[in-house]
């Protein structure tokens, strides 16, 4: 059987899915926890309410499973990658992390060293 071949179109073509993915769990996530943090109160007010309260449990049960479907989505795209032997372009986890490097620092992996 012979070896497949990678996909043309460069990396950024092969890992438009990942990138998606990973962008949707980083947005998601961290509305989940401004969500979260506002329905606490909420939840205080809704205590009186039982029906109200459950429907509150339920959404937030639904997005709970969105998130984790997510991440299984992160985790097939990343290990399809690593089965193909991919190196994902460091500039990928640079944008999602939202972390610029330096002018002129060419490893956003190290930090600098302090000036003396």
């Amino acid at each position: 059987m012979a070896p497949r071949r990678a996909p043309s179109g460069g990396p950024r073509r092969q890992h438009r899915l990942l990138r998606l993915v990973l962008r949707l769990d980083q947005a998601g996530s961290a509305a989940f926890i401004v969500v979260a943090l506002a329905a606490a109160p909420l939840l205080g007010l809704l205590a009186a309410f039982p029906a109200a309260r459950w429907a509150l449990g339920v959404l937030f049960i639904g997005y709970a499973v969105a998130l984790a479907a997510l991440g299984v989505c992160m985790a097939y795209g990343l290990s399809r990658s690593m089965c193909r032997g991919e190196d994902l372009p460091a500039g990928m986890w640079v944008s999602l992390l939202m972390f610029r490097p330096a002018e002129g620092d060419t490893s956003p992996r190290r930090p600098r060293p302090p000036p003396r």
